[in-house]
């Protein structure tokens, strides 16, 4: 199964980085996983918002797209630990910080150093 997610999430990044936007119609099975874990372990909602919420404040200054805090709550949902979801933003905030200053480009999604990020700790579990 961790398979098919690290192809799902790379997929998810990719898609991102051509295009700058992640379909919500990409996100819904794992938005649906999430809810319903949720239902019988709160933790993963409660992860699944803790990753969401930065994500949520950077979409309300226009520095991150809907599609960037979709996938934030789904990946600290699947997560479904608090901790690990604080790791996946900190660390995909690092990436995708190291790739602005390189690039210098005034527009980079965040979907492919989320996606990537949480693709590896799903590969490392």
């Amino acid at each position: 199964m961790s398979l098919i997610i690290v192809l799902w999430l790379l997929t998810l990044g990719e898609g991102d980085h051509r295009t700058c936007r992640i379909p919500t119609v990409k996100l819904w099975p794992g938005i649906v996983a999430v809810v319903t874990v949720g239902v019988t372990h709160p933790a993963a909602i409660g992860a699944a918002l803790i990753a969401a919420v930065p994500y949520l404040a950077a979409h309300a200054l226009g520095q991150a797209g809907g599609g960037d805090v979709k996938l934030a709550f789904v990946l600290g949902g699947l997560l479904a630990d608090p901790a690990s979801a604080t790791v996946v933003v900190g660390l995909a905030q690092v990436v995708a910080l190291a790739g602005f200053w390189t690039d210098r480009l005034a527009r980079r999604p965040h979907g492919p150093a989320l996606a990537g990020v949480a693709a590896v700790l799903v590969i490392g579990a």
